[in-house]
């Protein structure tokens, strides 16, 4: 090859590209369904019944080390990466920090279980907020945390 010659592939990887809200609400179906076993075993716990507060507290711990720990250590969770999406940073790299992934977490999970009706309205009004949201598709929880969703699966122009 001539000294004067650079390399020029054929093709580039595209930007990535924002996830669906359908493949978002696909990989929680999947993460849900993940934790309906150790869920059922907090009914061990002695006081435990369907229904019961001790339950309510159990799942919710539950889910927020999962998706807490997932989100730190891969930037994704299994459901999340058995659609090919994962959690990014807002102003950019490969995986939210800690924090970020400990605060998305805990702004998913914790204001469920606000008293009055509150936790359930938070449970509708979060995620349903990607639908309208411009130009990120961030649920209220990504904009608590400073994260997008982007699709994994790779892209050539």
């Amino acid at each position: 090859m001539d000294a004067d010659m650079t390399y020029e592939p054929m093709s580039r990887p595209a930007e990535p590209t924002l996830a669906s809200a359908g493949s978002r609400f696909g990989a929680f179906l999947l993460d849900s369904l993940l934790m309906v076993p150790l869920v059922l075993l907090g009914l061990l716990i002695p006081g435990t019944s369907i229904g019961s507060w001790t339950l309510v507290l159990v799942q919710s711990g539950i889910v927020l080390v999962y998706g807490g720990l997932m989100l730190a250590v891969r930037g994704q969770t299994l459901g999340m990466r058995a659609l090919g999406i994962r959690v990014v940073p807002l102003n950019g790299g490969e995986r939210p920090t800690a924090g970020q992934a400990w605060l998305r977490t805990a702004a998913a999970v914790l204001p469920t279980l606000l008293p009055l009706n509150v936790g359930d309205v938070w449970s509708l009004l979060d995620p349903a907020w990607l639908l309208w949201d411009k130009p990120n598709r961030q649920a209220l929880h990504d904009k608590i945390a400073r994260t997008v969703v982007i699709d994994t699966r790779a892209r050539i122009l």
